[in-house]
């Protein structure tokens, strides 16, 4: 599961390096409708949102657990950092933002898989 993480979370920071007015007009305040969070965030929730609720049906996130607001939520604490990252890729070191995205993902607490067959599943 860390490595899966760890790479969504490094593709999107290296989408925001190398493009960085393109992800300010798509997650910063600039886009129109920035206030209510519009589309764009909402359909980039939805992944995050279903690998949630997969784990939450393994058993491996608590049931109680609301996965879509889990993932609103930490879509926008990411986006957010991302975004206080590229106004100035000094404050951070670009390894040390990814590793905290990485460990504050809502999936980065799942419990580890059990069972026998649990080291030749895929993440």
């Amino acid at each position: 599961m860390r490595d899966r993480l760890e790479r969504w979370i490094e593709a999107a920071v290296r989408f925001a390096e190398r493009h960085p007015e393109a992800y300010r007009v798509t997650f910063g305040r600039e886009r129109s409708g920035a206030a209510r969070h519009g589309p764009v965030v909402s359909e980039s929730s939805r992944p995050t949102a279903r690998e949630l609720r997969r784990l939450q049906r393994a058993g491996r996130l608590p049931e109680s657990l609301d996965v879509e607001l889990a993932a609103r939520a930490y879509l926008a604490m990411e986006t957010g950092m991302i975004l206080w990252w590229l106004e100035d890729t000094g404050r951070a070191d670009r390894a040390a933002l990814v590793e905290i995205l990485v460990r504050l993902h809502p999936a980065a607490s799942a419990r580890p898989r059990s069972g026998p067959h649990a080291a030749l599943t895929s993440p």
